[in-house]
């Protein structure tokens, strides 16, 4: 017989673009810049190690915990290597333009895949320390252009070791760009950096009055056990532990009342359905449209185009899986 599927994913309050994007400088201290990029550099040595090649190393693809963990999201474009592969040699690129280097601007057929990631980390560090881009131009041929060239200049305030480790990262030849092992070995890196200037906290979430948030599986489990305390449900976010999603939803009927639903199949944690139809007949299936959420619970975007590649598991979870249970209550009810 069928058993329930269960996925659960970390949660991650923000992405590290969202972050620089809330303060005017558009950087991070060097402090805090300096552990970010640690992360990242742990990060790749792993991916690396198994094997793959991200090759769209941002800040926009670089995700934070509530702990200030980095996570390394958007393998969309990632390249497993061949087991028996002689080397990381790739063929294909389709990264973001402005952290791609030279070898792809320029068009090269082949290139290694390691040292792209290692110059799209060099971009990053360069972007997350000053603010601004080591390559620039109006279009994307122009911006190609500038990179195949590679002359960049690297500002004054970043010091001499930031900057030479920014040059070893940024070199123009592949194979004497540096490895992680040099990257790990370099005086910038190994050095503790004491806090010169205030942290660029987490934004706040810009969906705050989501009247969804409370869908979370933490205080689903305290109600369960009936270990929920009486401080109110608002102190239910100002915990320290990871909040992760449940495909359980508890939808607000008519006159007060509660019904419970539940999806099958299980739905992608990135895309749980928001419900916003009244409670309706037991006899009735949800056929009214439902927007995407992203990680952080917020609307993330209009439905999803029938079709894409979650649209297909819309359409059947909001038209033959999610049923009212007919026990309308003042408490949810699961069934």
């Amino acid at each position: 017989f069928l058993h329930p599927t269960y996925m659960v994913m970390e949660y991650c309050v923000c992405g590290m673009q969202e972050m620089l994007d809330s303060v005017p400088e558009k950087r991070f201290p060097v402090c805090q810049a300096h552990g970010y990029f640690c992360q990242l550099v742990d990060g790749l040595e792993y991916l690396h190690s198994q094997g793959i090649v991200h090759k769209d190393i941002k800040p926009g693809n670089l995700l934070l915990t509530t702990s200030g963990t980095l996570k390394i999201s958007d393998l969309g474009v990632a390249e497993a290597l061949h087991p028996f592969a002689e080397d990381d040699t790739c063929r294909t690129s389709q990264g973001s333009p402005a952290f791609q280097p030279p070898e792809i601007a320029n068009g090269l057929d082949t290139f290694s895949g390691f040292k792209v990631d290692i110059w799209s980390a060099g971009v990053t560090l360069y972007n997350i320390t000053t603010g601004l881009y080591p390559f620039e131009g109006d279009n994307i041929y122009k911006l190609f252009e500038n990179i195949g060239k590679g002359d960049y200049t690297i500002p004054g305030d970043c010091g001499p070791p930031l900057s030479d480790l920014l040059r070893g990262m940024l070199e123009y030849e592949p194979a004497r760009r540096f490895s992680i092992q040099q990257i790990r070995q370099h005086s910038w890196f190994r050095k503790k950096h004491p806090p010169a200037e205030e942290l660029v906290p987490i934004p706040p979430s810009t969906d705050c009055k989501d009247r969804w948030r409370g869908m979370t599986v933490v205080p689903y489990l305290e109600d369960l056990h009936g270990c929920a305390d009486d401080n109110g449900e608002e102190d239910l976010f100002d915990i320290e532990d990871d909040i992760i999603y449940t495909q359980d939803f508890t939808v607000p009927g008519e006159s007060g009342c509660h019904c419970s639903f539940t999806a099958w199949p299980p739905c992608p944690p990135a895309y749980v359905a928001e419900l916003t139809s009244p409670c309706p007949r037991p006899d009735l299936n949800l056929g009214g449209p439902a927007e995407s959420t992203d990680s952080r619970g917020g609307v993330a975007g209009p439905p999803l185009p029938h079709g894409s590649r979650w649209g297909s598991w819309r359409a059947e979870a909001t038209q033959g899986a999610l049923l009212c249970s007919g026990k309308c209550t003042s408490r949810p009810t699961r069934w």
